[in-house]
């Protein structure tokens, strides 16, 4: 424990570590947070060939942040996580603003009203969900819409709660799923 002596306690240890998660969806949240997912922007920063615009709204180019929290589509799925969480997940119009997938998870995780462990848990599954959407446009062909992808999250949150995510289980207890 001596190595630990002196180590930063963040919020994003709580918001990723300590959230009900598969292991390998917090660790797909941590690459997340530290900007190490292959988005077409960090592609081409190496010569590295992409296809350049967002395989989810094909408008704007691909960047970490405008795919998980900008996107016109990513921006209906979480209009929806808000309609579900009855308001208490924060409002994704003002997320424009945020320089960094680390600052954005952050401010996303100091919503008032929910457990900051069933938002962590929250916001691992609908970027996860996003980045597998992703996915599969660019290496399968194969497109959902929003209202299919919502339904997916939906049913992956009951698989979630079901699997023992006791503080996401709280959120969705008087919504249906």
């Amino acid at each position: 424990m001596v190595q630990f002596h002196g180590s930063i306690n963040t919020e994003l240890y709580t918001l990723i570590w300590k959230s009900w998660a598969p292991a390998k969806c917090k660790f797909f949240a941590w690459l997340v947070v530290q900007d190490r997912l292959w988005t077409a922007d960090r592609l081409a920063r190496r010569g590295w060939p992409n296809q350049r615009l967002c395989p989810l709204c094909h408008s704007t180019d691909e960047s970490l942040g405008h795919l998980l929290a900008h996107c016109q589509y990513s921006q209906r799925i979480w209009s929806a996580v808000r309609t579900w969480t009855e308001g208490q997940f924060p409002d994704p119009s003002g997320w424009a603003s945020f320089e960094s997938m680390s600052i954005w998870w952050r401010a996303v995780g100091k919503a008032e009203g929910m457990p900051i462990k069933a938002i962590g848990s929250l916001t691992i599954l609908v970027t996860w969900e996003l980045w597998k959407e992703r996915n599969a446009r660019i290496f399968q062909r194969h497109h959902s819409t929003a209202e299919r992808l919502i339904a997916e999250i939906k049913e992956e949150a009951r698989t979630w709660c079901l699997a023992g995510a006791k503080r996401l289980k709280e959120i969705f207890s008087r919504v249906v799923l």
